[in-house]
């Protein structure tokens, strides 16, 4: 269940604070070499706290101790209700990783997506390789699947010719967990996460996708929205029912209907829309005025 979402910026020292009670704050130090970033936050509901973000070279956090495999990898801990750190993983490759959200499911389920260039080991363990290769002239987006004590599960990338980046993900409600993703991604793309299955969308300017798989990373549907200038999924979330509900920016006129034909024009130089797919269809608008 998804409770907070905040960005933290740290140079020499981040600190992150847990209330563990009203009365009783504790705070967590980190004494960082390098600049690194703590940028996204979620609790699951056993009240686990899970922080995911960025470091380079070789950092420390309480008794963990992770190294990059080169320019900017992705961190995780897990924190305890008295604000311990229990465990600490990272994953990344020898060139830059971003990461844009992280998401703990009912089950206590990570999962993390971002950007990433190159050959990327996604397992955070030691002994074992998860690698995937992605562009090295533009940037692809992946999507990790973590268990509950922070074990790799499986990792999958969406990848093509131009840009992609997977901006938000989100899972519903029991049984059936499924897993939704959203982003950009320009000229043609494989929006299928998983290397055992192909979904290319072709597009001109940069397009939105969301993307629906199960559990196990298994594609179940994609859509996207094009209207060869600019459309991004930035967000997504799931109501109670599981219905998705995504958001984003776009310039000009849009159909914003994946399946059928609505219509949204703006009048700024960006504006936002929120669209709620699957049972009932709806989307809102929301006009930035130009300056």
């Amino acid at each position: 269940m998804k409770y907070i979402k905040n960005l933290l910026t740290a140079g020499l020292t981040l600190a992150v604070a847990i209330a563990v009670s009203a009365q009783s704050p504790r705070k967590l130090d980190f004494g960082f070499n390098f600049a690194a970033t703590a940028q996204h936050v979620d609790v699951d509901d056993d009240g686990y706290t899970y922080v995911a973000g960025l470091f380079e070279n070789s950092e420390t956090f309480g008794t963990f101790t992770l190294n990059s495999n080169g320019g900017t990898d992705v961190f995780v801990l897990q924190i305890d209700q008295t604000g311990a750190i229990i465990d600490a993983v990272s994953f990344g490759g020898p060139e830059f990783e971003t990461v844009n959200d992280i998401h703990a499911d009912e089950n206590g389920t990570i999962y993390l997506v971002g950007t990433f260039m190159g050959s990327v080991d996604f397992d955070p363990n030691d002994v074992t390789d998860f690698i995937i290769d992605g562009s090295t002239i533009g940037s692809d987006g992946y999507v990790v699947n973590l268990n509950a004590e922070l074990g790799f599960e499986w990792a999958g990338s969406i990848g093509g010719d131009g840009i992609e980046n997977i901006t938000g993900v989100a899972t519903g409600p029991f049984p059936d967990y499924y897993v939704y993703i959203t982003g950009m991604f320009s000229d043609g793309a494989d929006l299928a996460p998983l290397d055992t299955e192909t979904q290319i969308e072709n597009t001109t300017g940069l397009s939105s996708f969301f993307v629906k798989v199960d559990h196990h990373g298994a594609l179940q549907w994609t859509k996207t929205v094009s209207n060869g200038n600019e459309v991004y999924g930035t967000g997504v979330t799931v109501d109670f029912a599981g219905n998705p509900v995504f958001i984003g920016i776009y310039t000009g006129t849009v159909n914003i209907n994946p399946d059928g034909t609505e219509d949204l024009t703006g009048v700024g130089d960006s504006d936002i829309f929120i669209l709620k797919l699957n049972t009932l269809y709806w989307r809102i608008r929301i006009i930035n005025q130009p300056a």
